[in-house]
């Protein structure tokens, strides 16, 4: 089982762009690895971007109105 993705791979789960992703890095948004340096490969942990987008969640502001 593969157990890093590259940004294009990352990017095609997401279904986001990989200029997208690349920001992210960037800006230190998202967790990742540095192969070499200057514009080294990116490499994204599996169960790493998994943790850090289930701490992505926002919680939804419920207001229910009961009909009575």
């Amino acid at each position: 089982m593969k157990e890093y993705y590259t940004t294009r791979d990352l990017s095609q789960k997401l279904g986001i762009k990989e200029v997208t992703i690349r920001k992210w890095v960037f800006d230190r948004k998202i967790p990742h690895y540095k192969i070499g340096g200057g514009k080294g490969l990116l490499l994204f942990k599996i169960n790493e971007i998994e943790e850090w987008l289930n701490r992505q969640k926002v919680k939804p502001h419920l207001k229910l109105k009961i009909a009575r």
